[in-house]
C-alpha cells in the first residue's frame, strides 16, 4: 500500500493539468502540449476466413459447399440465373436456426433413414457470434476452383471437336473391339461432332478472354482499400466474365461461380474496404505442408508412428534456428546461381 502511494504520489508532482486546456507542465514548468484524449468506444468487427467446405459445417449446411450457397438460400438449379435472384435471401444465424428447427419437425415425424435437408441445413449453427454476411469469399480458393472448372471444360472441348474424344467415344470403341467391325452410324456420330477452324479460334478466343478476366478479377479481389473507379472496373470485369462463362461457353454455374459472378464478392470487397487482408492464404498453405508430410510417411503403415514422424516434421520445420540455416542455404545457392 505504501508503495502505491509513493507512486501515486511521483506522477502527481510529475504532471500539473491545466482546467480546460490540453497543456500539461512538468516539474521544471516546461509545457507540453498533448492531443485530446479520444473516450468514445471503438466496435471491434470480427469477421471468418477460410474455404467454403469449413464455412458450411460451421452454418449447420455439412456437405453442401459443393451444391449450396454459403451467404444466400438460392436453390441449386437456379446457381447462374440471373432473373431467380431476386427470390433469393440472404442467410442469417436467426434464418439458419428457423431452417434447423424446420428440419428437426420434418424429421421427427419420419421414419426415413435419410432426411432430405432443409435448404441445405440439417445441423445447428456451430458459431453464432458471427452473421454469415461476414464471412469472408474465400479469394485463393475460388480462384483455383474456377481455373480448374473451366480448363476441364476446355479440355473437354477440344476432346471432343477436335480430337474426336467425345463421351461415346470409350462406349463405341469397345463395341468395335468386340464385334471387329465398324458400322456407318459410328462413324457419322464422331463426324458430327467435328466443328470448323474459324469456330475453333472463336472460342479459344472466349477462353483466351475469361483467363485474362479472371486474373484481373482476383488480382483486384487481394486490393486493400480500392478506388471508386477500381471498384467500377471489377464490376465491369465481373460483368463481362460472367457473359463468357454462362452465356458463351455455357460453363456450370457451380456455388464458386455463382458467389463471384452473381454479386457476394463485389458486395464484401465494398463493404469491408476490400479483402486483401481477410484472405484464405494460409488455409491452403498449411494444406499443402499437410500434403508433403503425407508423402514423407506414406510407407510408414502403423499410425502412431506417422503420427510421431509427422508432429516431429513439423516442429523441426517451426524451429528458428533451423529456418534460420534454410534461408543461410537457400541465399547461398541463389549468390552461386
Amino acid at each position: 500500500m505504501t508503495f502505491a502511494w509513493i507512486m501515486l504520489a511521483s506522477t502527481l508532482n510529475f504532471f500539473y493539468k491545466l482546467p480546460s486546456s490540453n497543456e500539461f507542465v512538468d516539474d521544471e514548468m516546461h509545457s507540453v502540449e498533448l492531443d485530446p484524449i479520444d473516450t468514445s468506444i471503438k466496435q471491434l468487427k470480427v469477421y471468418i476466413t477460410g474455404i467454403l467446405a469449413f464455412y458450411a459445417t460451421i452454418l449447420g449446411k455439412p456437405n453442401t459447399s459443393n451444391s449450396q450457397c454459403i451467404w444466400c438460400d438460392l436453390r441449386p438449379k437456379f446457381l447462374g440465373m440471373k432473373e431467380m435472384l431476386t427470390s433469393a435471401s440472404k442467410w442469417t444465424i436467426e434464418k439458419l436456426k428457423a431452417a434447423k428447427a424446420r428440419y428437426d419437425f420434418r424429421t421427427s415425424r419420419s421414419r426415413a433413414k435419410t432426411h432430405k435437408t432443409e435448404k441445405g441445413v440439417s445441423a445447428s449453427p456451430l458459431i453464432t457470434a458471427v452473421e454469415p454476411e461476414d464471412i469472408m469469399f474465400p479469394v485463393l480458393h475460388d480462384q483455383i476452383g474456377l481455373v480448374n472448372k473451366s480448363l476441364d471444360h476446355m479440355v473437354a472441348y477440344v476432346e471432343k471437336h477436335v480430337e474426336k474424344l467425345g463421351d461415346g467415344h470409350a462406349k463405341t470403341r469397345k463395341d468395335l473391339l468386340a464385334a471387329e467391325k465398324a458400322t456407318e452410324q459410328a462413324l457419322d456420330e464422331l463426324d458430327q461432332s467435328a466443328v470448323s477452324t474459324k469456330d475453333l479460334e472463336e472460342t479459344m478466343d472466349l477462353y483466351e478472354q475469361l483467363y485474362g478476366l479472371l486474373d484481373k478479377i482476383f488480382s483486384d479481389l487481394r486490393k486493400i482499400l480500392p478506388s471508386e473507379e477500381e471498384l467500377v472496373d471489377l464490376e465491369d470485369a465481373i460483368k463481362y466474365a460472367r457473359v463468357i462463362w454462362i452465356e458463351r461457353l455455357q460453363i456450370s454455374c457451380t456455388p464458386k461461380a455463382h458467389a463471384l459472378f452473381d454479386g457476394h464478392a463485389l458486395e464484401q470487397h465494398k463493404r469491408v474496404e476490400g479483402l486483401g487482408d481477410k484472405t484464405e492464404d494460409f488455409v491452403e498453405h498449411g494444406h499443402q505442408l499437410g500434403l508433403r508430410d503425407e508423402r514423407r510417411t506414406w510407407n510408414i503403415r502403423n499410425f502412431e508412428a506417422c503420427q510421431r514422424s509427422q508432429i516431429r516434421n513439423t516442429r523441426r520445420r517451426n524451429q528458428p534456428i533451423i529456418n534460420d540455416i534454410i534461408v543461410q542455404v537457400t541465399e547461398g545457392r541463389n549468390g552461386r546461381m
